[in-house]
């Protein structure tokens, strides 16, 4: 046999064995090693996590770290965490009942079809229209046929779904280009925000270091795993994130009597974040014999995100 035929026919044998190997390592699964919990929790919130937290919670190795995650993913997302319900976790879940009851139709459950997604992160449509398919006709002339398709209606706004092979399960059907992208923005614009304010996952720990004449030291302690980073575009493999602390000293009569104020640019590899504990902030302070209040506020630049915590001090 020619050598060239040879050659053709051994590559021939390999292709199906060369894209079988690249499929199975294509296709590995991120969440093999997880727990039933964990799993649970990263497929219900596939509508709310955003890209960095999930790969912060696959980075993660132990169950008490995602645990810990979990706690502090349904926190920042608390509308009122001065209360012991989570209205914002509730309703989530609440929808995903009624969305998994109100479109038992479609092959897949109800809670991850288009009218599902679209469901949980509108809420209910303001009107919901049903039409079962149709002859279109222009007198004795049959012009074409009309699938079956729902138009829900968010004020003025139509979003339609097409059941294309008629087997109850329907489609989002986009009238185009900018609608597509109006869906897009829409879903963004009304999906739940994470709350600004209150106990959230940028949690941080602080105490005093006293010295002598007066001197002092303020030390803030935040935990990497409470703060949110985002991958550097133009620096792949860095996450970044810029921190402000914002210190005020009052003294007994309520005067303020010191304030401090600082932006803390981070900037880390993914190894770093695996092996880092905490970023530790160090502020000093010069202050009379006497009794005061300290305010602490942190902020994060990545997620709009702030809490505030007070302290009574005595120099």
């Amino acid at each position: 046999m020619n050598k060239k035929y040879i050659i053709m026919f051994l590559a021939m044998l390999l292709v199906p064995f060369l894209f079988g190997f690249c499929s199975r390592k294509f296709q590995y699964d991120s969440t093999r090693d997880l727990t039933l919990n964990a799993k649970d929790f990263i497929s219900k919130v596939r509508y709310l996590i955003t890209r960095v937290e999930k790969k912060q919670f696959h980075s993660l190795t132990t169950d008490q770290e995602r645990s810990d995650f979990i706690e502090n993913f349904w926190k920042k997302r608390d509308p009122d965490p001065a209360t012991e319900e989570n209205e914002f976790k509730d309703e989530y879940f609440k929808r995903i009942e009624e969305a998994n009851h109100l479109f038992k139709g479609d092959s897949s459950p109800g809670w991850l079809t288009d009218r599902g997604r679209i469901y949980i992160l509108l809420g209910p449509p303001d009107m919901r229209r049903f039409r079962p398919g149709e002859i279109n006709s222009l007198g004795s002339m049959k012009t074409g046929y009309e699938m079956p398709h729902e138009i829900w209606y968010y004020g003025f706004y139509p979003i339609i779904f097409i059941d294309q092979l008629e087997n109850g399960s329907f489609i989002l059907s986009p009238l185009g280009a900018e609608h597509l992208a109006t869906i897009l923005r829409t879903g963004m614009s009304l999906k739940p925000t994470v709350a600004k304010g209150g106990k959230i996952p940028l949690d941080f720990n602080a105490h005093v270091n006293y010295g002598e004449n007066g001197q002092a030291n303020l030390q803030v302690k935040v935990p990497y795993k409470n703060i949110l980073f985002q991958e550097n575009t133009n620096n792949k493999g860095r996450f970044t994130t810029v921190l402000t602390l914002h210190t005020i000293v009052f003294g007994s009569h309520g005067k303020k009597v010191q304030e401090f104020s600082n932006d803390y640019p981070l900037s880390l590899t993914e190894e770093e974040l695996k092996t880092r504990d905490e970023y530790v902030i160090d502020v000093p302070l010069t202050l009379a014999a006497g009794e005061y209040e300290i305010q602490i506020t942190l902020e994060s630049k990545a997620d709009d995100l702030r809490t505030k915590k007070s302290a009574k001090i005595k120099i």
